[in-house]
């Protein structure tokens, strides 16, 4: 995964979700584009977060909308919702 032209890896996502005010004890929703496809190392940041974490995490397939509404879908662009949130399940540490 990529902000602002860096790569975050997993473990850095996971130490800014446990520092966060949000809920802790839940599963994650990864609210960013393509969170579920693998790399070129045939890795997902989605299956690596839920393998440090514990934890479930949902990962978009394709690019990740918020509506102004607070609701969300997934697609291959603004009109099309042909994309899905894919479960994680932890697989041991990485």
């Amino acid at each position: 995964m990529e902000a602002y032209g860096k790569r975050i890896d997993a473990k850095t996502v996971w130490d800014v979700v446990r520092k966060s005010d949000g809920r802790s004890g839940e599963d994650i929703r990864l609210c960013t584009c393509f969170g579920a496809v693998e790399d070129e190392n045939g890795r997902s940041i989605a299956q690596e977060l839920a393998n440090i974490s514990g934890k479930k995490v949902k990962a978009a397939t394709r690019f990740f909308f918020i509506r102004q509404d607070g609701s969300y879908y997934v697609g291959s662009d603004f009109w099309h919702s042909d994309g899905r949130m894919e479960l994680f399940e932890p697989k041991g540490k990485t």
